[in-house]
């Protein structure tokens, strides 16, 4: 299983693809404070980010994909910074 949801952290483990989406919303709408793990995160499918950048979630976890790594949670953490500096 490549999303994992337990209590407030959803980890997402593998390769995510298109068909992990419902999953991961389900999870980010029971508790939209969780926080997601993406330190094993191998790739995520174009939908999965999308997800991501919706719910702007807190990100924690050094994932072990490189592009995910340089690219993609500098995008998410600076959105949720920029969101939070907004409704301050």
């Amino acid at each position: 299983m490549t999303v994992l949801i337990q209590k407030d952290r959803i980890w997402l483990q593998g390769n995510c693809g298109a068909d992990d989406v419902e999953l991961l919303m389900g999870g980010m709408r029971l508790d939209g404070s969780a926080m997601v793990d993406l330190s094993e995160a191998d790739h995520l499918h174009a939908a999965i980010l999308q997800v991501l950048l919706a719910f702007r979630p807190s990100i924690t976890g050094t994932p072990r994909d490189s592009f995910i790594r340089t690219w993609l949670i500098p995008v998410l953490v600076a959105e949720r910074t920029s969101r939070q500096q907004k409704t301050s």
